[in-house]
């Protein structure tokens, strides 16, 4: 990726990720839920500001479409090959209630489990995998690569 693209990217996110923030903060003083805090400027500033950065997002967001940058990072998706023994592995499938565990199938071919890996919702994604109860197996975790 082009490093201007890179930059735009980061930039967008980051101020993304201070909007969000200043619009918790705004609410959250709205509603009195911030007790023995004096602002050290008028409220008006502060909304005022919080205007400027939406705006300059949605410019950001204008100016991506048009240099065809995608601002949202997709996450990267992997395929969990823990080898068990006898040239066979396993892998982690999703239960019913949505947790990622330990299949019980054993695979002799790389190709069928990586077929059975796609098969859980959204894919096995590093947060998915290390929020698991079965966060060790992320050792065996490979990105999948795009074709």
């Amino acid at each position: 990726m082009e490093a201007y693209k890179q930059r735009m990217i980061d930039e967008y996110n980051q101020l993304k990720e201070r909007c969000m923030r200043i619009e918790i903060f705004l609410k959250a003083y709205k509603e009195r839920q911030v007790p023995d805090f004096e602002l050290s400027c008028p409220l008006e500033l502060l909304q005022s500001q919080y205007h400027a950065m939406r705006s300059y997002l949605k410019i950001l967001e204008t100016r991506a479409k048009f240099e065809r940058i995608d601002l949202i990072e997709k996450e990267k998706i992997y395929t969990v090959e823990i080898p068990v023994g006898d040239g066979f592995f396993q892998t982690l499938c999703q239960s019913g209630n949505g947790n990622l565990c330990l299949s019980d199938h054993k695979y002799l071919s790389l190709e069928k489990l990586r077929k059975h890996n796609s098969y859980v919702p959204g894919g096995l994604t590093e947060k998915k995998i290390k929020n698991s109860t079965v966060a060790w197996a992320w050792q065996f975790a490979k990105e999948v690569e795009d074709d």
